[in-house]
This record gives C-alpha cells, structure tokens and sequence, in this order.
C-alpha cells in the first residue's frame, strides 16, 4: 500500500526469526525492541500472523487511546485488517466486534478494556501488550481501590473508622482533623486486614459508599473477593487498597489467551515484567546481537548545573526548540512548570486535548503540551516536537510505591521502574534513528538521580554517553555558551557533526551496562512473589506463606535488598496467621 514500509529493518527481521523458531509456543513471551526501533511493527506481524494460523481472535493492547489509534494508523498502512475497540463496550461498533470475533481482523484497545471488573472483549488467542515495560501502572489500578478525602468523603472516613485498630492513636486523631500540618498530610501507613478480625468486612462496608459506576467502586468489585489478601496505604489525602501484586490470575481473557506478547522497550534485569503482569515466569526475546540500534540522537541540558538562572535558561532553550513536551510526575506539577516557562504566551494543552489523537500539538507551533505521568504512549518523531523537559523524579507513581521507597526504604524494588519512567520520559521525542531532540533535566532530585554513577551504569550505554556530554556541557556553563550550543544541536549541521557526536561516539565505547546490585536477587524473587499473592487472592494463605518464604529465601545475601526481604518476611508472617 501507499506509503508503507517497503522492507523491515535487520534487527525486526532477526527478532520475527527467532520467534517463529523458539517461541511461538510459550505461553508469555517478552520482545524487547528499544523506543524507535520497530517495536509496533514486529508486534502487529506477530499478531496478524497468529490471527491468520490459527484462526482466533487477537488483541494488540495500548496503555492510551492515543497510541491505539496511532498503531491503527500503521496498521491500515501495512494493509493489516484491524478494528479499534475503544472506550465503552456499549459504544463499539457491532460490525468491528464481529470481525475481531470472527479473527478476520486485529483488535486494537487498551489495557483498561482487558483489565478491569466486567471485560468484554471476549476470548481471545493471542493478546500483544505495547509498552510492556509501563504496565504496573495500567494492570496494576484494575485492582487499586483510591479512595480520595476530598471527592469520596464518606467512604474515606468510614474506611478510617474500619481501620482505626490497626493505626496508632495519634495518627488516626491526625487523620479526622479538617486540616493538617505539612508532617502529617505526607504521613502514610500500612494497614494488613488479615491480622485484625471482622476488619476485611468492615472495610467491605465502607467501600459500599462509594459513589456507584464510578472507577473507585468498579475496582472495589474487582478486589472484594481477595480483600483480605489486600494492603491498606492510609494517608490524610487518600486511602489506597490494592493486594501487592495485580492478581490478574482472575482475569479470564488475560489468562484464557494461548500466548501473551509483552513489547518492551526494556526488558529489566529485576523481574519487574513478571510482578506487573503478575505472571511467575515470562521467557525472553533479546535483541539478537544484543546490541541496541539507535533511536536518535538526545542532547541532555541540566538546566540546575549551569552558571545562568536555572527558569530563564529553561525558557530561552523552549523559546530556541519552538514548542515543547513538559512531562511532569502530577498534573499540578506539569501546569506549574508549563505556566513558570511559558514566557511567551503560548497555548497549553494536557491530556484533555490528545486523548484520542495527539495531532493538535505535533502539528502545532509554538505550543506546549504539559502530561503527568505519561513517559510512555507518546510519538513525537522529527519536527513533531525538539524538546522534552523533564520535571522532577518519578520514583513514586501511588502510595505502595511511596511507601516501598520512603516507610520501607527499599528503593531498590523500584529502581528498574524509576529508570524506565526516565529513560521513556526522555525518548518521546526520538522515535527513529536519525532523529534529535533537546531533553532539559529540571529538578534536584532528577538531577542527583541521573549524576549517580550507579544509576547511569544501568543504563543502554549510547544513553550513559549523552548524559555525561550533558552533564560536562551543563555544569557551571554561562547561558550564552548553553544557548549556544542549542543553536548547534538543532541545526545537526557541521558544527555538531565535527565537535560534539565525536566525543559522544568516543565516551560510548568506553562504558558498558551494568546491573545495579541485588537485581539477581530481585529476580529470583519474582516468580515466589507472584505465586505468593496469586495464593493469597484465592484464600491459600497456607500456600501464600510458603511462596513468601521462598521469595523471603532468594532475597538473602545481599544487604542491598535486605529491607525488601523483610516485607516478604512479614507478609509470610501475616498470612501464616491467616492460615491458622
């Protein structure tokens, strides 16, 4: 067809090889392809292949509506026969459902519709997950009952009431004030239901408040069969109840599916993947070479480090790229940085404005778009954006991380999510080889997170390389000579080709990967982890326990995950109670 691509790169050719030869019979299968290099291709082959063979239905998952219509764009130019099933169930159109049904052609949705209390995308054969490597977040929230002070008044504080025997007296009194000090609205709790009688049921009652239809009150469904099994984070602000693991073991099109696909830019070292899809073993596909292909070239400008006035050289860089991508870890946060570097008067959009398409800003000039939390879904290739700014750290996405990080102190459980929120978060605007963009670091977390040499060594090493030429380019450098050197950057002409890629090009060849410590460790927990919580779920606290003191097990010999091992210690202790 017009338009289409006329031959596939080596590296997709090679993957598509060794799948068909080793694993087209895996039950979970991970490709990994990074950002630019392919990925919606190799995965629309995989899935339009297995809808023709063995004629059952086939779902290609998107975490966005966005990036569902985009994979259904390049599925219409490949001349693949697909359907977009988006939004309500009620509201498909009965036609495209009788396609996607019959195997005649792909289904194109989101996680939200496989993962949720009442899914209708029937039995599918094969589903293929985009972004793989970003699911926590979409699995993870089928099963997380948020309950906010603020928009679910009476639930929240019939839930304090629920759980007032397992918080400490002066907590829960801090908890009824109207207002609170600033110590006391960042305080957060775990609550386990398990170890006090009667209060998984009196939970269950106040979780009955919740307005009706709404997304609170359809996880509650979700979870109300597991919801001893399930951790309570109580903060002032909100209440969040989710078991530690999606137990997406109870969801049938998920589990009823011959083969999962997981894309990822990223496959992690840590068994990240298997804990988000909840899945105790998910078999690898590399790239064959084991060497990365690049996805375009990132200059990294730390906007912190330099001599000049850290927002008046955030907004000449904005004012020299044209338009921008502000990507932020709230929505309060990205408008705040948006409105603090719009000097111009520029147009903002958020969400509300690409939900369905994102061609109001990649079209656009001199316009910002401002998202939170969207370090995946987002195409930005070319001219479409040269600037993305990251503000601020994403290390703690809802309150079981924050509570991993901060109460338990095990960051280590949530490095490798930090550093794909990051590495994505960069990589939206260079989406294939030749492509270039400016990626302005804000913030001193962010910016004492990608100065640790720990960190960067876990990184792809062209990634090490940009970041370090950064980082010599940023620090202690006048606004003149920075401004400069954006000037260069987005010309790509001589000035850059002779002087600056040299030096990246050499600083690559002198650095290689490395797993941060503990990441084995992590790894051969997963499955026990998984098990543990699948166990727990259905009401097999004695198999809930045993799972956890394997994982408690694997987790030994390193001090590094030592606060890790001992929430699995604990949680093996819990559920041996519930096994009495």
């Amino acid at each position: 067809m017009s338009g289409s691509v006329p031959e596939l790169w080596r590296q997709q050719g090679e993957i598509l090889t060794e799948y068909k030869s080793k694993f087209e019979n895996n039950q979970d299968v991970a490709v990994e392809l990074p950002t630019g290099t392919g990925k919606t291709m190799v995965g629309l082959l995989i899935g339009d292949w297995r809808r023709r063979k063995y004629r059952r239905p086939v779902l290609y998952a998107c975490p966005t509506q966005q990036l569902a219509n985009q994979v259904a764009s390049v599925a219409k130019r490949e001349g693949m026969p697909s359907v977009t099933l988006l939004g309500s169930h009620a509201k498909w159109s009965r036609v495209d459902q009788s396609k996607y049904d019959g195997a005649e052609a792909l289904g194109i949705t989101t996680y939200s519709a496989i993962f949720n209390a009442a899914p209708k995308v029937g039995g599918p054969g094969t589903i293929v997950f985009d972004d793989a490597h970003a699911a926590e977040q979409y699995v993870g929230e089928a099963w997380s009952v948020l309950v906010s002070r603020s928009k679910h008044s009476h639930a929240y504080f019939a839930l304090l009431k629920a759980l007032r025997p397992g918080l400490g007296g002066m907590f829960y009194q801090s908890l009824e004030q109207p207002s609170a000090d600033v110590r006391a609205r960042l305080d957060l709790r775990l609550v386990v239901p398990l170890r006090r009688p009667k209060m998984a049921e009196a939970i269950n009652e106040a979780l009955a408040l919740l307005p009706e239809g709404e997304s609170a009150w359809w996880c509650w469904h979700s979870v109300r069969a597991g919801l001893a099994s399930c951790l309570v984070y109580v903060s002032w602000r909100e209440i969040l109840i989710r078991p530690f693991i999606p137990p997406t073991s109870e969801n049938e099109p998920f589990t009823g599916a011959t083969q999962r696909v997981y894309l990822s830019a990223t496959l992690g070292h840590a068994g990240e993947l298997e804990r988000s899809f909840g899945r105790p073993e998910i078999a690898r596909l590399p790239l064959p070479d084991g060497r990365s292909p690049r996805s375009g070239r990132r200059y990294f400008i730390f906007a912190d480090l330099a001599t000049a006035d850290p927002v008046k050289l955030a907004t000449e860089v904005m004012t020299a790229a044209g338009k921008a991508l502000v990507l932020a870890t709230s929505t309060d946060a990205a408008k705040g940085a948006a409105e603090e570097l719009n000097v111009n008067g520029w147009p903002v959009l958020t969400k509300d404005n690409i939900e369905t398409n994102i061609s109001a800003f990649a079209k656009g000039t001199h316009v910002i778009l401002a998202l939170a939390g969207r370090y995946d879904g987002i195409d930005l290739p070319d001219d479409a954006c040269r600037l993305v700014c990251l503000e601020g750290l994403p290390d703690w996405a809802h309150l079981q991380e924050r509570f991993l990080g901060s109460n338990l102190r095990a960051k280590i459980a949530l490095e490798e999510r930090t550093r794909t929120r990051v590495v994505q978060g960069a990589g939206r605007a260079t989406r294939n080889p030749s492509d270039h963009a400016i990626v302005l670091i804000r913030g001193g977390g962010l910016t004492r997170y990608l100065t640790s040499p720990v960190v960067r060594e876990a990184l792809d090493p062209d990634l090490q390389a940009e970041i370090d030429f950064g980082l010599a380019n940023s620090r202690e450098v006048s606004i003149e000579d920075l401004l400069e050197n954006t000037e260069v950057f987005l010309e790509q002409g001589d000035a850059w080709r002779d002087n600056a890629e040299p030096n990246i090009t050499e600083a690559r060849r002198s650095v290689e990967r490395r797993d941060p410590a503990g990441s084995a460790l992590l790894a051969a927990s997963a499955p026990y982890e998984v098990q543990a919580c699948t166990a727990a779920f259905r009401g097999d606290f004695v198999g809930a326990r045993n799972a956890a003191q394997h994982a408690a097990q694997a987790l030994s010999g390193d001090d590094t995950v030592r606060y890790y091992r001992s929430l699995w210690l604990y949680l093996a202790a819990v559920w041996s109670f519930g096994a009495t």
